[in-house]
């Protein structure tokens, strides 16, 4: 079971290319279920996106990992 902590600031990858499109800031619950994460991305200007759970391909001990960044 993973809690906020480990998962907080954790980088997300594309799976494809290996890119870095953001890091975790936050997570979204309701109704006692995760629905999905709150992602920065950006280098100077970062935005706030949500990511669908469902659009996670991996959590990893470094990482979590989506098959495609229009995702968010």
């Amino acid at each position: 079971m993973r809690t906020f902590l480990t998962v907080n600031g954790l980088p997300i990858y594309n799976l494809s290319t290996g890119k870095r499109v953001g890091h975790v800031c936050d997570i979204n619950i309701s109704n006692g279920k995760i629905k999905g994460l709150i992602v920065k991305r950006g280098a100077f200007f970062k935005q706030s996106c949500f990511l669908d759970i469902k659009d996670v391909s991996f959590f990893g001990q470094d990482g979590i990992m989506i098959e495609n960044e229009e995702a968010f």
